[in-house]
């Protein structure tokens, strides 16, 4: 009998997104085959019912609690899907493997893989770079798949058009996704009302999770353009092919976008999973040559590519596509056979079958020894633990942090040093908040530049290194540190002590490295 492998995928968000579901896909096709799943959503208590029916879900924001319930839980093996802060608490918790999947270009290496034992990726040139970037770790293609059966051609779908308000002769042309800026929705919208102008049989269906703010402004843009009654907003639902199957052509227009403050950015698609959706229901395709896309729309054959800024094409190829039901159904059908020959549901879960027990065997331990290898000497890589005895007597608290977190930290610091040998180092600023703090015997305050700058402090720092200090504790307000601690970064490398304490926001506590700099990009 196969031992039970116990998994726990960690993400931000569990809704109807490309990600979730292909964690929906894995835990449903894998969930009678020895599989324990755990769905951990760390920003809000919201889940599909269907993921509700694979495991537990819990929703778990505090970093401390989620490593507790890794611990309690024995998970076996942690998957997340670009969510460094994820990956960290899992090996600080002692979970034995940790996967990371990647999705397309646009955001598969935003965060550094130190502590990943094994990186999926959906796509060829993904995988590519993570081949030459981790040679140490386990490197595995595996491309999402599609279920075929429920996105079929076959099924009814004159209900459902009923349903949304479409009438027999209504052309529906379908996006599906988040409604968000780096979609490109508002272009979309422009051409579609272009269209408009000559077909008033055109609908624009918008199936997605709306994003805060956006949604506003593509209304808006909707009722300056006077096509009120040619776009519709659908909310996400758990069985999205539901919608899609009313569909008579999809669209996908990923690529410049203007987010909202203000920077200009590219979106670069992976093998989207509702792209390949839209053509396991035999739709023509019309997408810009965003990332990835290019390879499920061919163009000519299932669809048509067009460049990102080029809505002229997006609107011209449409229009070749409106006037032309011949085509739409030829070029529907090379799609779906796109899909029938290369992207199988059942293989999608075959393969991530075997990787489990792979990665979860010893033979994965002796072939893969250094996979987390960066860790050693990474600033999460050791907990600090006080091991009593006696207490060490001159302790100083550099004070990088918000106020809640620095009355935790003196706390901590009361609990496991001498109180009369703690001392503080801060910002002029941030004074009166540290006025409370009557035990402390000495404090250092800094005010040559609104932050802390390490060549006009150098003075002080050799004031500070004039004490033998036992121990040096700092804080971040995150889990992860970010660019704007490299100033802090600076200074505690700069001060001499015999250990140097991170404590982190979620009461966790480090002990940093002191061989190197730690830098952060």
């Amino acid at each position: 009998m196969l031992k039970q492998i116990r998994i726990a995928f960690i993400s931000p968000i569990f809704d109807m997104g490309g990600i979730q579901r292909t964690f929906l896909s894995i835990a449903e096709g894998l969930r009678e085959k020895g599989y324990e799943f755990h769905m951990i959503n760390t920003f809000m208590d919201s889940f599909q019912q269907r993921f509700r029916q694979c495991g537990k879900c819990v929703y778990i924001h505090e970093n401390l609690r989620l490593l507790e319930y890794l611990r309690e839980n024995k998970i076996d093996i942690v998957q997340t899907n670009g969510f460094a802060r994820g990956n960290y608490i899992a090996y600080t918790a002692g979970v034995p493997r940790i996967v990371e999947r990647l999705s397309g270009m646009n955001s598969a290496f935003r965060f550094e893989k130190t502590p990943v034992d094994c990186i999926i990726s959906s796509t060829n040139k993904v995988f590519e770079k993570a081949v030459q970037g981790y040679p140490h770790k386990y490197i595995k293609l595996i491309q999402n798949g599609i279920d075929l059966n429920a996105f079929s051609p076959e099924t009814d779908r004159h209900g459902t058009r009923t349903e949304l308000g479409l009438n027999e002769n209504d052309i529906a042309i379908g996006y599906c996704g988040r409604i968000a800026p780096e979609k490109c929705i508002d272009k979309l919208i422009n051409v579609c009302a272009k269209i408009i102008e000559t077909n008033k049989n055109v609908k624009l269906l918008l199936l997605g999770t709306p994003y805060n703010g956006y949604t506003d402004l593509l209304q808006d843009l909707i009722t300056r353009l006077q096509i009120e009654k040619h776009v519709l907003f659908i909310p996400p639902t758990e069985h999205p092919a539901d919608v899609m199957r009313t569909f008579d052509i999809g669209v996908i227009a990923s690529g410049k976008h203007t987010t909202a403050q203000g920077e200009i950015k590219v979106t670069k698609e992976g093998l989207s999973n509702a792209v390949m959706e839209k053509m396991a229901f035999a739709l023509p395709i019309v997408a810009t040559d965003s990332g990835e896309l290019s390879s499920l729309v061919q163009d000519g054959y299932n669809g048509f590519i067009v460049d990102t800024e080029d809505m002229d094409s997006f609107y011209d190829r449409l229009m070749r596509l409106i006037n032309d039901n011949q085509l739409r159904r030829e070029m529907g059908r090379n799609g779906r056979k796109i899909i029938e020959e290369k992207f199988s549901l059942q293989s999608m879960i075959d393969k991530y079958d075997t990787l489990y027990r792979y990665v979860a065997s010893d033979e994965f331990r002796q072939k893969y020894p250094n996979a987390r290898q960066g860790m050693r000497n990474h600033y999460l890589g050791t907990r600090y633990e006080h091991h009593g005895g006696s207490k060490p007597k001159n302790v100083l608290i550099f004070r990088s942090g918000s106020k809640p977190l620095t009355d935790r930290v003196m706390k901590f610091a009361q609990n496991h040093f001498e109180r009369t040998g703690i001392s503080m180092l801060c910002h002029e600023k941030s004074l009166p908040g540290i006025t409370g703090y009557t035990s402390l015997k000495n404090t250092f305050v800094y005010d040559r530049s609104d932050t802390f700058d390490l060549a006009k402090m150098n003075g002080m720092v050799e004031q500070i290194n004039q004490v033998n200090w036992d121990s040096l504790i700092f804080m971040f307000n995150d889990f992860m540190a970010k660019d704007e601690n490299q100033n802090v970064v600076d200074i505690i490398e700069a001060i001499h002590a015999k250990e140097k304490i991170l404590y982190t926001n979620g009461d966790l506590t480090f002990l940093w490295p002191q061989k190197q700099a730690m830098h952060f990009s």
